[in-house]
């Protein structure tokens, strides 16, 4: 019968032009069952899984939007059972669903899809007797197409069966490189493309600050913690999380967080990455009595549970991250990149055509500024952190190094490329505290600093007698410190230097000024307060 049903189907596509999705439904291997009618290709997928996973797992033809499919008709219903019957299944998920939980059993049916564009599910052909709740009062909000009574049964969604997908003519959009990479990527992570962007769970537990930087699934994308913006990004991160393990329950970081400590419980909470923390969150679902704002809670996470919402955590919980990866992040991958990914420490992250990593064990600046390794042909030198974006970065490699070894975020101290040098001795020149401060690498070049943007901790610089003409980054900013002080490094591989910022080198070593104005001379015109 499903042979003579091919025959019947074929012949009716040969009187029109083979489709670009016909040619690929007629191409799916694997052993699936499959076939294109109607302007749909349909696959039976026989491996039983939980229904959040086979609602992200119709990935077997990319740029048509596949969803679990949704029967239309009873003809539609009539093409499936003969797939499942040649295919030896009984049972299959179908593209059914009661998302509101708290509905009665026989309303608020839905056609759902992984986007969440949901509309009313137009025809249902229940057994007598269902849809039934369950055991216990809606339990049961998914459906299953059953060979033996050919009709819809509801089931709960931490049940394991086979699924049938649905690719549509209707259906099509331009495919894209991120959704390519998308579906490749690792089998272990739950992964899903929804409103242009790719969305993968890592099941693993881990810190905040580590799991804010580990969001490097996709090469030639910068990732970040997922931003929720809305209900129907909210239930793709739920579907997410339930999909990639057996209970359905798990707790996820997404990248939402209160960068000031201070602020009151329920202010304050931005869209983070690991370069930006300025954007206000505007989608907030609290949980009840959310947020809490108990010791060190700065960080929100999705609980998806029944009311799946947010509920703030320490910085110190072990949570499975959420990922998010956009296409405006897309960038060419480097051999430096790569590189820097096969350093031997774990802290460490590519930005901006930059290579930032740890340099273990605290010593004095003199001991650290020559200790960055070389790795030829690239540029070896403490860090430069001449943007805002680059200091908050530095601020999360210390975060998560310290986190990492379940140690405080607050003893956070790196050694950069920062110091002050001074025009006039015992501040002659009215420099101190704020003024003179260069980035100054390994090979003596030297750069004017401006820290008015992310660079400063609250209350530094703080020194008048010119005894602190070095600085550590802390985990709030920078502090100016002696030169007796101990910390780690953060270095940093770049192919070669470049910076917004003035060379002022050569001004600073010859005294070449204009006497005229009291100001040294800056190479582009710009001038910084010198004494003479």
């Amino acid at each position: 019968m499903f042979m003579q049903l091919i025959i019947q189907l074929t012949a009716c596509s040969l009187a029109m032009a083979i489709t670009d999705l016909e040619s690929q439904c007629n191409s799916i291997g694997g052993n699936l069952t499959h076939i294109y009618a109607n302007g749909s290709c349909y696959v039976l997928h026989p491996q039983a899984v939980l229904y959040m996973f086979a609602k992200l797992s119709c990935n077997d033809i990319l740029g048509y939007g596949g969803h679990l499919v949704h029967p239309k008709s009873s003809a539609e219903i009539d093409i499936l059972l003969t797939m499942q019957q040649s295919g030896g299944v009984g049972y299959s998920w179908i593209g059914v669903e009661q998302p509101d939980w708290n509905s009665a059993n026989n309303v608020g049916w839905y056609y759902t899809t992984p986007m969440d564009d949901n509309s009313p599910a137009t025809y249902v052909k229940w057994k007598s007797g269902e849809p039934n709740g369950g055991w216990t009062a809606n339990d049961e909000n998914n459906v299953v197409l059953v060979l033996a009574v050919r009709s819809y049964e509801d089931w709960p969604l931490f049940a394991a069966h086979p699924y049938l997908c649905q690719y549509e003519e209707s259906r099509k959009r331009p495919m894209t490189d991120l959704e390519q990479k998308c579906a490749s990527v690792n089998s272990s992570f739950t992964h899903a493309f929804f409103n242009g962007n790719c969305y993968v769970f890592h099941p693993q537990t881990t810190p905040y600050y580590v799991a804010k930087l580990s969001c490097n699934d996709l090469a030639g994308y910068d990732g970040h913690l997922a931003f929720l913006k809305s209900v129907n990004d909210k239930n793709m991160a739920e579907s997410l999380m339930r999909a990639s393990i057996a209970t359905g329950y798990r707790q996820a970081w997404v990248g939402v967080e209160q960068p000031d400590w201070n602020a009151a419980n329920n202010v304050g909470w931005s869209y983070t990455t690991p370069t930006t923390e300025s954007e206000l969150a505007t989608y907030l679902p609290w949980s009840s009595g959310e947020p809490g704002g108990g010791s060190y809670e700065n960080i929100a996470a999705l609980d998806a549970t029944y009311t799946a919402n947010y509920q703030d955590f320490p910085y110190t919980s072990t949570l499975s991250p959420l990922c998010r990866y956009e296409p405006s992040s897309r960038r060419n991958v480097t051999a430096l990149e790569t590189s820097c990914n096969q350093l031997a420490t774990p802290n460490k992250y590519y930005y901006a055509g930059t290579c930032f990593f740890e340099s273990a064990s605290a010593a004095t600046y003199s001991a650290k500024k020559t200790a960055c390794p070389a790795m030829a042909p690239y540029y070896a030198s403490l860090a430069i952190l001449d943007t805002a974006e680059k200091r908050i970065l530095a601020r999360n490699i210390g975060k998560k190094s310290l986190s990492a070894a379940s140690l405080d975020v607050k003893n956070l101290a790196y050694w950069t490329s920062l110091e002050q040098r001074p025009a006039c001795p015992n501040n002659a020149c009215n420099e101190e505290p704020g003024k003179s401060w260069y980035w100054i690498d390994s090979a003596g070049n030297t750069y004017s600093a401006d820290l008015s943007n992310q660079g400063w901790a609250s209350t530094y610089p703080s020194d008048s007698t010119n005894s602190k003409q070095l600085a550590t980054l802390r985990y709030n900013g920078y502090t100016d410190v002696t030169d007796t002080t101990t910390a780690l490094g953060l270095c940093q591989y770049s192919k070669y230097f470049t910076s917004n910022h003035n060379n002022v080198n050569n001004n600073i070593n010859n005294n070449d000024y204009n006497k005229a104005s009291l100001y040294y001379t800056i190479n582009d015109d710009s001038r910084r307060d010198r004494c003479v």
